[in-house]
């Protein structure tokens, strides 16, 4: 079928495994997981209260399937149909969901990479498959901080609807931006990104009462983490100066 792939792995896992070996640390972050799928409905009519009501919500989220397995989270929205109205109700759920992903995870102190993606998959009820995920892994493997990369197959799909949608051009281009993030050949490549951390999430926690660069260490430290080699400090700081272009990006639109 055709739908949307997000996917996703937890940074510092290995740290997180080797200073945490009780079982409940393990149930603390599955119920963490559980909790933003739990959120999601609320999210989608807060914030894109244009297009979801009650009843167009549900049948999202029926079509929506998660995968969560040792530090990989995936989920999966399809199959989708042909009216440019119901793939906008589609691909809005997949970027909130994603973004929601995003925050809550780093919020708990699990910072995410991973990327979304539009494409062809099989799901079998806890199985998956398809060119589809091997996209959506590949894209995520080349992410190099806490942030989600958005596939060209999606990019494409996104800038179309927003041609066709004058209100859904203003929410895309709310969640994605273009930036010059690190590959893992040394290069930097401007590609596009979900702008997962909001101003009002600065405005709510740690970020604006420690300040944003001791909230982003906090955040990687948390559960008895440490910043193993050169890669890992790499990593945060590359988060910190994402995070300080989405907060700038949004603040000007």
């Amino acid at each position: 079928m055709e739908g949307y792939i997000g996917f996703f792995d937890i940074l510092g896992y290995r740290s997180l495994q080797a200073h945490n070996r009780d079982e409940q640390k393990q149930i603390d972050v599955l119920k963490e997981i559980h909790s933003v799928e739990s959120n999601i409905p609320t999210h989608l009519r807060e914030d894109f209260s244009t297009f979801f009501k009650q009843d167009a919500t549900q049948s999202i989220l029926q079509k929506m399937d998660w995968l969560v397995f040792s530090d990989t989270i995936v989920f999966t929205l399809g199959p989708i149909k042909a009216s440019s109205d119901e793939r906008i109700l589609d691909l809005a759920a997949s970027l909130m969901t994603a973004r929601v992903l995003m925050y809550q995870m780093f919020e708990f102190g699990l910072p995410l990479r991973g990327a979304l993606h539009f494409g062809e998959f099989i799901r079998v009820k806890s199985s998956m498959a398809g060119d589809g995920f091997i996209t959506a892994y590949e894209c995520a493997q080349a992410v190099q901080f806490a942030g989600c990369r958005i596939s060209q197959a999606l990019e494409s799909q996104g800038e179309g609807l927003a041609k066709e949608n004058p209100e859904f051009s203003t929410a895309w281009h709310k969640f994605i931006c273009a930036y010059g993030a690190p590959e893992k050949d040394g290069t930097r490549g401007i590609l596009p990104y979900l702008m997962w951390f909001h101003p009002l999430y600065a405005s709510r926690g740690g970020a604006e009462r420690e300040g944003l660069r001791s909230y982003v260490h906090n955040k990687f430290w948390e559960h008895g983490k440490q910043l193993g080699d050169t890669r890992a400090i790499e990593k945060l700081e590359e988060t910190e100066r994402f995070l300080r272009y989405c907060l700038k990006k949004q603040q000007n639109q």
